[in-house]
């Protein structure tokens, strides 16, 4: 048969059929001829590109590198996925695709200023748990599928286990006194806000981060959190319906009773789910629409608009979801 690294789209997708590039044998044959870094260019001019072996999803299709093997294969080259699993050693197979032409038009170059991006999202006890789990799901789904920020941390006071709101609890992959610089803070909200709000741990923490980030966003009562931080002063923001005239009251915020409200670096949202929203919203102002618009399909979110019951139309409604009914 054709040498692989030689192959044709065509005849990758013929080989792949058949399972005649999943020998562990024909990998290294390949790896030989090939230097092992990304974007190389081999003697034979076939390039090699590395994903994880935990991005490989949506029928079996690399989505890691969807836009690329897609323009790759528009344009007529040969097409190769390197598989790496972290925690195995060496390389477990080769794959390539044909089906992805129609979608070359429609994704957006690898941008590396988003790869390199810092991204830190704080917990805390009691915090609820879709505040920040959203927007997480979010952020790995841009991360691992299309290219998005490598560097998505959950940032707590500790390493101890954080109990949530609905006893969930979760492992922080980095302490305040070890976090890195961040280029973006997200700040959930929760029952746990109304204590966290009076230690000056967190708060000193929010605002050291603040001084440096590109932009800061809060989920629900997360800005109480920005506000006693200083960050909310003169700004529009919102926050879960129940608790905003909580935030009127403090008489120096523009209180909107919107989904998301971005004003000046600062982003908020309004309850719980709203953090989802606010967050395809962000990735759309960095990384553009057609980009969200991937992750918003990879995470198949399009709720539906149904209001159940009469709840929607009490007078303690957010206005945006009393002028839908």
């Amino acid at each position: 048969m054709t040498e692989p690294w030689r192959l044709t789209a065509a005849q990758a997708s013929a080989a792949i059929g058949n399972g005649s590039l999943c020998s562990e044998a024909l990998v290294r044959s390949c790896l030989e001829r090939i230097q092992e870094r990304d974007g190389t260019v081999n003697r034979e001019g076939a390039k090699i590109y590395s994903v994880t072996l935990d991005t490989i999803g949506w029928f079996g299709r690399s989505v890691a590198d969807l836009g690329l093997l897609a323009d790759l294969y528009a344009r007529g080259q040969v097409i190769f996925c390197r598989l790496w699993h972290p925690g195995r050693l060496g390389h477990s197979c080769f794959i390539g695709t044909a089906p992805l032409a129609p979608l070359a038009d429609n994704l957006q170059p690898d941008n590396p200023k988003d790869r390199d991006m810092n991204f830190g999202i704080l917990v805390f006890p009691g915090v609820e748990e879709l505040d920040f789990i959203g927007p997480w799901e979010m952020l790995t789904m841009w991360s691992s599928h299309l290219k998005g920020p490598m560097h998505c941390r959950i940032v707590a006071q500790s390493y101890e286990p954080v109990t949530c709101a609905k006893r969930v609890s979760i492992n922080p992959h980095v302490s305040f006194a070890d976090c890195p610089p961040l280029d973006y803070l997200l700040v959930p909200g929760g029952m746990g806000t109304r204590t966290e709000v009076d230690n000056p741990v967190i708060i000193d923490f929010i605002a050291a981060q603040a001084r440096h980030c590109k932009e800061v966003l809060s989920v629900c009562t997360g800005a109480f959190m920005l506000h006693r931080a200083g960050l909310l002063s003169g700004k529009r923001a919102t926050t879960h319906w129940a608790s905003l005239d909580r935030l009127r009251a403090f008489g120096d915020v523009e209180v909107v009773e919107e989904r998301l409200v971005r004003d000046a670096g600062v982003w908020c949202s309004a309850g719980v789910s709203a953090g989802i929203d606010m967050t395809l919203a962000f990735i759309a102002a960095v990384a553009g629409d057609e980009m969200a618009g991937q992750v918003q399909l990879a995470a198949e979110f399009y709720p539906d608009a149904k209001r159940y019951g009469g709840a929607a139309v009490i007078d303690e409604a957010p206005r945006y979801v009393r002028e839908k009914v």
